[in-house]
């Protein structure tokens, strides 16, 4: 078996993300999609995938679509110094 478990050893986020799953909050996994190189929140309670927008512009540093996720999950925006 492969995944999340709960503690009753039931899969609550099933092995569909290419990199370890680091972030588990309030039934969101923030995952990551290796053939389209980028982050998408799968939703154990609704078994939705959620991608950011096709149209949101990346900018410089690339945190455009990372951060969209990284709201959604109520977590902190990353910011990468431009030099």
């Amino acid at each position: 078996m492969h995944g999340i478990m709960d503690s009753k050893g039931n899969i609550v986020v099933p092995a569909i993300s290419s990199v370890a799953i680091n972030n588990f909050i309030e039934g969101k996994a923030m995952c990551f999609d290796y053939e389209k190189q980028e982050f998408f929140i799968f939703d154990s309670i609704s078994k939705e995938i959620i991608y950011a927008p096709e149209d949101l512009k990346e900018n410089e540093s690339e945190t455009a679509k990372v951060n969209f996720i990284r709201h959604l999950m109520g977590m902190a925006p990353v910011n990468f110094p431009i030099f």
